[in-house]
């Protein structure tokens, strides 16, 4: 019967091609199509039974092998589609285009999403430890109450992206575009921020403690309640940067150059500021 279920997705990918990508998404179908399959057995039911009703059960499973096609640059498209729920672990959908896609609650653990388009996708709740998304565009994406343990957004654009509340430890972001990115309440610990654009970035209330912005160029970034102990900021420019109620005592700014209102307000907040420059 399990054979039958193959033969099911078998021809429901037919009409639309034989790309790595479309492997991927139809293997993560098919375990998910046999698990049910074994749910109704032990229920009782019959293997046809439990064959139709495990169909009969994809629901928005149907609307993706309906939507997902081979485009005519090669690249799979599930635009719009709700994906949310899925089990895409170890999956490689690398140069997909997969705007506004819904994979709220979804495990991608260990998944590759290389140059894919990510534009305005949901991912909030989902697991995405160990995830590549290296030159991706997640512009707008919704990444909040996600575990992104050791993932890499090494080159991406994460332009007005939001990861409220997430756990980003070990994190890698060099090169990445974070205008206007949200980390309010996340946890970075040693996450890595080499190279990467900070224009009017919000780390309010996010745990910082220990991070490096050394030689970095902070312009409009927000730190307001932040924990910043032991985190650096040598040799970085600070322009217009917030960080109100945050205690600055412990962090340090060796070789920082720093504009007129924020040294006077790292000033009056106690910080050491015995080797920065103000510009």
């Amino acid at each position: 019967m399990k054979l039958k279920l193959q033969n099911y997705l078998d021809d429901a990918f037919k009409p639309y091609g034989d790309s790595p990508a479309l492997k991927d998404v139809k293997q993560e179908m098919l375990g998910n199509l046999e698990e049910r399959f074994d749910d109704l057995k032990t229920q009782g039911l019959s293997d046809e039974d439990a064959y139709k009703q495990a169909v009969d059960s994809v629901g928005d499973i149907s609307e993706i092998i309906e939507t997902l096609r081979e485009g005519k640059s090669g690249e799979t498209t599930v635009e719009g589609r709700k994906l949310s729920g899925l089990d895409f672990s170890e999956a490689d959908l690398s140069g997909t285009s997969l705007r506004r896609a819904n994979f709220r609650g979804s495990s991608l653990k260990n998944s590759s999403y290389v140059g894919a388009d990510l534009l305005e996708a949901d991912f909030r709740g989902s697991d995405l430890d160990g995830v590549c998304f290296d030159r991706a565009n997640l512009t707008g994406a919704k990444l909040s109450a996600c575990s992104l343990k050791g993932s890499t957004f090494n080159g991406s654009i994460l332009t007005d992206a939001k990861f409220r509340s997430c756990d980003l430890s070990r994190v890698n972001f060099d090169g990445a575009d974070l205008t206007d990115t949200i980390f309010t309440g996340s946890s970075l610990k040693e996450a890595d921020f080499t190279n990467a654009k900070l224009l009017r970035t919000n780390f309010s209330q996010a745990d910082l403690n220990g991070m490096s912005f050394d030689g970095l160029e902070l312009i409009g970034v927000i730190f307001n309640s932040a924990s910043l102990t032991n985190a650096t900021f040598n040799d970085a420019i600070l322009r217009d940067v917030s960080l109100r109620h945050t205690d600055v005592r412990r962090a340090i700014f060796d070789g920082a150059k720093i504009d007129k209102l924020t040294y006077a307000f790292l000033k009056s907040a106690k910080a050491n500021l015995n080797k920065v420059t103000i510009i």
